[in-house]
């Protein structure tokens, strides 16, 4: 693993990761209506992400709360799952170090294969076919919780809005 070449990957998981990172405050004050309090803001990444997803389960069962929004509120959930399980990976990454593959014999003349490894957790160590695996997925993941916190937003209003999408008995909107 070159150090240049990772660089690149790692800076792209990182911000993809607080990018979700900062969408969690959105989801918290926003989607779940619920206020930003010190508390819950320094709270870790992966703690907020199950509280999330505990706050959208009970949306979801709630049934006063519109079809479409209960489908965007289980989307959600499962979005936040998925970023949880990458909460353990995004330490390793930011905490972890360069150091020799010492899993495969090496052999003579061809080059030293790196990963990131980091102590005290259980994870594997992260090549570089990985690292560029989990830069997609972090990416991927990223839009698309930004894209359902923006549907709920949009679903919302127009909730609270389609009262002006009536048509008149002619069909055309007034």
């Amino acid at each position: 693993m070159d150090r240049d070449k990772s660089a690149y990957l790692i800076g792209l998981f990182i911000l993809r990761m607080n990018e979700i990172d900062h969408m969690t405050l959105s989801c918290q004050r926003d989607v779940l209506e619920r206020p930003l309090t010190n508390t819950w803001t320094k709270k870790t990444l992966a703690k907020r992400l199950e509280q999330l997803c505990n706050g959208l389960n009970e949306r979801h069962s709630n049934s006063a709360e519109h079809d479409v929004l209960k489908n965007i509120y289980a989307k959600l959930h499962d979005l936040f799952r998925r970023a949880i399980a990458l909460t353990q990976v995004r330490n390793q990454i930011a905490h972890g170090l360069f150091v020799i593959d010492a899993s495969k014999p090496i052999d003579p003349g061809s080059p030293t294969k790196f990963v990131i490894a980091a102590h005290g957790n259980d994870l594997p160590p992260i090549d570089y076919n990985v690292l560029g695996q989990l830069a997609v997925l972090s990416k991927e993941l990223s839009d698309d919780i930004s894209e359902h916190l923006a549907a709920v937003s949009l679903e919302r209003d127009y909730i609270r809005n389609k009262s002006w999408l009536k048509r008149s008995p002619e069909g055309s909107l007034p």
